[in-house]
């Protein structure tokens, strides 16, 4: 079938198509009207050359007037070689390179293997097994109809859904649930517990280089870091404040006792607990001191109490996200 398969005459270039082609189907003739037998010629015996040349290399197989069953072959390869749909299947590759002869596309439609009844239509498909894939999942945000796997699920529920690391909260439960701990001033591990070291730090103190403590909430309100605005000057994050000394009056004792600064000054109101006061938010409302003996000291069955400002309050579990 290559250009060194003829016995004589061959010519160096293809032979051009008749100027006058004889159309139809081959003939013996007929002598007694004058009609000759079709010839086929140069130009058919070319074109047939050139199509089962083209047909060869379809299928990768080299044109060669050394073997005489590569028209055999080339209708295998076409026709899936004869063997069975896995067969052919496991000979072809993803990525579109497929064995030398096998055809390396298939159309299944919606096939269902007449055997194996496990499987599903392309229709509607299941998995079986544990399905995988490799690779980085999708950047969070991603929204296609492709399927979601469970690394992209996690990463986009901790982004999205999630409550980040140092999140403080209350909890009606008397333990902390999944994901987090108690906030009772407990000392930690660092290298044991990195996302929230990385979110909180030494600001709530530390036992040493390797450890770090969470906010003591036992028993405290909590209260809005100032951050400049004025209304509590002063404060850091974390940071503690006492309780405003108020008057009391002890059940043994008739009398009604008050706590004075030392100064009218930002240091004396501090000795007590006050914070500072603008006049203008109690518009109508009268001051006076209270009246009856001063004191320096609470003394007899007054000694040591006081008092510090307590609302209605129910008591709950604090609780911090690692």
């Amino acid at each position: 079938m290559d250009l060194g398969s003829f016995e004589q005459g061959a010519a160096a270039n293809p032979p051009p198509r008749p100027d006058a082609p004889s159309l139809g189907f081959p003939s013996g003739g007929d002598p007694l009207v004058g009609l000759a037998a079709t010839t086929p010629g140069a130009y058919w015996f070319y074109q047939l050359q050139a199509e089962l040349a083209a047909l060869f290399e379809s299928v990768n197989i080299l044109p060669s007037d050394l073997s005489l069953t590569q028209l055999h072959d080339a209708i295998v390869a076409l026709a899936g070689g004869g063997l069975s749909f896995e067969s052919l299947v496991s000979e072809l590759r993803m990525n579109g390179v497929a064995a030398l002869g096998v055809r390396s596309t298939v159309v299944r439609g919606d096939h269902v293997h007449p055997t194996d009844t496990t499987r599903a239509p392309l229709a509607s498909p299941t998995f079986t097994g544990v399905p995988a894939v490799t690779g980085a999942p999708p950047p969070t945000g991603t929204s296609t109809t492709q399927i979601a796997t469970t690394a992209f699920v996690t990463t986009a529920l901790a982004a999205s859904a999630g409550v980040p690391a140092g999140t403080v909260s209350w909890f009606a439960g008397s333990t902390a649930p999944t994901g987090w701990i108690i906030a009772n001033g407990q000392s930690l591990v660092r290298a044991a517990w990195p996302v929230l070291y990385a979110v909180i730090g030494t600001i709530y103190g530390y036992a040493d280089a390797t450890h770090f403590n969470v906010p003591d909430l036992r028993g405290e309100f909590v209260r809005g870091l100032d951050g400049g605005r004025g209304v509590d000057d002063s404060r850091t994050l974390g940071s503690r404040q006492k309780g405003t000394f108020i008057a009391y009056d002890a059940p043994t004792d008739a009398g009604v006792w008050g706590a004075k600064a030392s100064s009218n000054s930002a240091a004396g109101r501090t000795q007590i607990g006050c914070d500072e006061i603008d006049a203008a938010d109690y518009s109508g409302v009268s001051f006076s001191s209270l009246g009856g003996a001063s004191v320096s000291t609470l003394t007899g069955a007054t000694e040591g109490n006081g008092g510090a400002a307590r609302p209605r309050n129910v008591a709950l579990l604090p609780i911090i996200k690692y």
